[in-house]
């Protein structure tokens, strides 16, 4: 029994390392994409190689009274601000599991706690990886279902925008390397929770505190407590009930 706990507590230290590695490096590179020039120029030089449409043609609609149509998302700094706004929730979600684990919370709300946030971060990210790969279709000549980064290699543009390019390319690798990484840990989380549930036999103890509620304690006429339930070991260490409540019946 020993042994099984230390290595179940090794792995979830070597998960937790991990994760923390990953988000602060998924972040760090969010934070380098953030200023508004960044998608502005990946969008230029698309549209100066006809991979995209041409943010510089735009102000001929401008000149004529027309309205430009809706810059695609993929070039939009909503993007670049909704990416990084998703890294400090994952690096924040990270921290506060490290916390958890060092405070030895109860496993029961650590893993309710897990299985909630890795769903949710895996729907975030999910959003991310799809609003970095979408089109931008605007430009009827120039049509583009994937965004020129993730289709042509870095070395055929100028030394100047290389960099940009594989900033480009890193941040959409490392988001997609957060989404296989979170749904993993949604599914670990969700069957560990379910585990700890039918260890524990959370349901059935549920049940007999709602019959509990509903049998009136013959002392107390009208009144009745919850004081009576039966509970094993494992689920005292679960689950902390305080002193019993008394409810009155109507």
């Amino acid at each position: 029994m020993g042994h099984q706990h230390i290595r179940t507590g090794l792995s979830k230290a070597i998960l937790l390392v991990a994760e923390f590695g990953l988000v602060i490096t998924t972040m760090s590179l969010l934070c380098c994409a953030y200023p508004e020039r960044f998608r502005k120029t990946l969008w230029e030089i698309g549209g100066e190689n006809g991979w995209n449409s041409n943010p510089r043609l735009r102000i001929y609609f401008y000149a004529n009274y027309q309205q430009p149509p809706e810059i695609p998302l993929v070039w939009t700094q909503r993007l670049s601000e909704s990416n990084l706004a998703i890294s400090v929730l994952a690096t924040a979600i990270c921290l506060a599991r490290i916390t958890l684990s060092c405070f030895s919370v109860t496993s029961g709300l650590s893993r309710l706690f897990d299985a909630m946030n890795d769903l949710l971060l895996s729907g975030f990210w999910m959003y991310s990886v799809v609003a970095q790969s979408s089109s931008d279709l605007t430009d009827p000549d120039h049509l583009s279902l994937r965004p020129w980064y993730l289709e042509k290699s870095c070395n055929i543009l100028d030394a100047s925008v290389i960099e940009v390019c594989l900033l480009a390319k890193a941040c959409f690798a490392f988001s997609v390397l957060s989404l296989i990484f979170f749904i993993t840990r949604t599914i670990i989380s969700v069957l560990q929770f379910t585990y700890w549930c039918g260890q524990v036999q959370m349901f059935d103890r549920i049940m007999e505190m709602l019959c509990a509620r509903l049998q009136k304690d013959p002392t107390e006429g009208s009144r009745f407590t919850i004081s009576h339930v039966q509970m094993d070991d494992a689920y005292r260490d679960s689950i902390t009930i305080g002193q019993p409540r008394v409810i009155d019946v109507p």
